[in-house]
């Protein structure tokens, strides 16, 4: 269950990692850091993918877990439906 956000998690620190090794991701004609240049901005927005990769992470295991507390298999309510509420209630 938890496998599709540890991929996002690790595809998102490779590519930030890039931040750190490519040549001018800062803008060298401002003094370089912490102005990003083109390049810079395109992967910065990784940082708030990881982010969101990280928070579907975590509830994907408290819903593993929550599950296995009670014994009862992690269920998800059918697509268009959400939690509580029935496709008639609306």
């Amino acid at each position: 269950m938890s496998g599709r956000p540890m991929i996002g998690f690790g595809l998102f620190i490779a590519t930030i990692s890039f931040l750190f090794t490519t040549p001018d991701v800062f803008e060298p004609s401002v003094g370089g850091f912490p102005l990003l240049s083109l390049t810079g901005g395109f992967l910065i927005k990784d940082v708030a993918l990881l982010g969101l990769a990280v928070w579907t992470l975590a509830d994907a295991l408290a819903t593993q877990s929550a599950a296995a507390s009670t014994g009862a298999a992690a269920t998800r309510p059918p697509r268009g439906v959400t939690a509580g509420r029935t496709a008639t209630d609306y």
